[in-house]
């Protein structure tokens, strides 16, 4: 059974996770779709015990000795929503299992720190803290007019190798748009986040929620409630590829200029 804790979420507040684990809450980084995003601090200083069976969370996770280790608190702020925020634990989960050749494409997944828990009734996961990244919702807030191409073409290219990971064990993201996918200017790694949209690919399930914000970029599949494929994915990548060449959703605004040769 799930852990549930009644603590206020504020700075310097330790949430004791058992076995010597501890979360030390950090300050407030902002608001997700469905969630609020705390910084917080990680620490496992004896790491997994010799004696006692693994959960499967900590078969997931590096379980140490660790401590200092960054984190975000991803709470989500209706409890009405808890179902999307478990989702996103359970899609991490069938994503992170190690197969042969996989561990290359980890770092363009967040990982959890720990196993989710509820707060208050909130479901709460735990996930890594991506160092020096920018959402390409903040870079389109700071380059409205778009963006160089030989830039899109590498962050394009990283988006879909993150996606097509995804599509080999089966699973659609949902929700490939600007503020789920985060790059590093200088060091060129990228993350696709939020996964709190995803379903598996033979659920024959249609897609349960989207940013309103981002509707113009929406496959005509998930407005409509049908069931989503892979390209669902794709469709909304080159969406956001579009973006950051224009500033928009709008192919017809390209320019010959625009487009890479």
């Amino acid at each position: 059974t799930m852990k549930e804790f009644n603590v206020r979420l504020e700075p310097n507040t330790e949430i004791p996770l058992g076995d010597g684990k501890t979360l030390t809450v950090g300050e407030k980084l902002g608001e997700g779709d469905l969630s609020e995003l705390l910084l917080c601090t990680y620490d496992n200083p004896s790491g997994a015990s010799a004696h006692k069976p693994r959960t499967r969370w900590e078969r997931l996770m590096d379980v140490g000795p660790v401590t200092g280790v960054r984190g975000i608190l991803k709470v989500t702020r209706f409890q009405a929503d808890n179902d999307l925020s478990s989702a996103e634990a359970e899609t991490l989960a069938t994503l992170f299992p190690e197969a042969a050749g996989d561990v290359k494409f980890y770092r363009y997944l967040p990982r959890p720190l720990t196993e989710p828990f509820l707060n208050f009734g909130k479901h709460v996961n735990v996930l890594s803290y991506i160092e020096g990244h920018l959402t390409l919702e903040e870079i389109l807030q700071r380059m409205p007019k778009g963006i160089d191409f030989r830039d899109m073409v590498w962050m394009f290219k990283r988006t879909l190798v993150a996606i097509g990971f995804a599509h080999t064990r089966g699973i659609i993201h949902g929700a490939v748009l600007p503020p789920h996918i985060m790059v590093h200017p200088t060091g060129h790694g990228a993350r696709l986040v939020d996964w709190s949209y995803a379903i598996a690919e033979n659920s024959k399930a249609s897609i349960k929620a989207y940013p309103a914000a981002y509707r113009d970029y929406l496959a005509p599949e998930v407005l409509a409630k049908q069931f989503p494929t892979p390209a669902t994915d794709i469709y909304m990548a080159a969406m956001t590829a579009v973006s950051l060449l224009v500033g928009g959703p709008h192919p017809e605004q390209l320019a010959e200029s625009d487009i890479p040769k």
